[in-house]
């Protein structure tokens, strides 16, 4: 399940997490393949936000296509991460 809101030919995902045990055996790329499967003919493009820190979610974008394209310093602190950074990802349908 990830949580999206569509709106002007534009999907954007708003979080997808998995407990460690299920990290790493292919399942959240599964769960991202759906959700685009889902409004690919909806949209023109998907988006979200990563933590500059999760290397690892980053990394399984890239994988799907998504491309960084900029980034954002936010001052909301968090008591899991020191990181304020997130990048935009984002990939066009085609």
């Amino acid at each position: 399940f990830i949580p999206s809101r569509i709106k002007r030919n534009e999907c954007f995902f708003d979080f997808l997490c998995l407990l460690p045990q299920y990290q790493k055996k292919g399942i959240g790329k599964k769960l991202y393949e759906y959700a685009e499967e889902n409004v690919q003919n909806k949209i023109n493009r998907i988006f979200c936000f990563v933590k500059s820190s999760n290397v690892a979610a980053r990394k399984l974008l890239k994988k799907l296509d998504f491309e960084e394209k900029d980034f954002r310093r936010t001052i909301m602190i968090s008591r899991h991460s020191s990181d304020n950074i997130w990048i935009l990802m984002e990939k066009y349908m085609k």
